[in-house]
């Protein structure tokens, strides 16, 4: 019998809560033909450090890789249109990743507590929702951050 907490893969949804994910926990490969990453899927795993989403997927739900403190690095696909909110909460050592000029939507909190990030450009998103980078300390100084934040004035560091 499945709990409400297993790894779910429905057609093209990956969903539920990550106990029955057979992968390496610090190396996390998404399987090719989800387009949905669901909500909570990768919640609170402390030993993952890296993440490979691959082309088609198209959506990051909500909690999906939050608590994840080890994690450094994550490679998104070209076809990443949302990503939800709380989606990479309190990732405190994420540093690599590089946001695809597909994203239209970035959640509240989405990257809320990523201390470490950096060097990021979002310009491009639509929608940017409340304290999306909120404790981002280290993109502070980014010409790229400022000029965004100017514009929408409900970024917080």
């Amino acid at each position: 019998m499945r709990s409400e907490y297993d790894l779910l893969i429905s057609g093209e949804k990956l969903g539920g809560y990550w106990g029955d994910y057979k992968g390496d926990r610090k190396h996390i490969v998404v399987p090719d033909g989800i387009k949905i990453i669901g909500d909570r899927a990768f919640d609170s795993r402390q030993e993952t450090e890296t993440v490979e989403i691959p082309e088609g997927v198209e959506e990051i739900g909500e909690y999906a890789f939050r608590w994840n403190r080890n994690l450094v690095s994550v490679k998104l696909p070209s076809t990443l249109r949302k990503i939800g909110k709380n989606a990479f909460y309190e990732c405190e050592h994420l540093k690599d990743i590089d946001l695809p000029m597909s994203l239209q939507y970035i959640g509240d909190s989405a990257f809320k507590g990523c201390c470490e990030l950096r060097g990021i450009d979002y310009s491009f998103c639509e929608e940017i929702g409340l304290n999306a980078f909120s404790g981002c300390r280290g993109l502070a100084d980014d010409d790229r951050f400022i000029i965004i934040r100017d514009r929408l004035p409900h970024f917080i560091i």
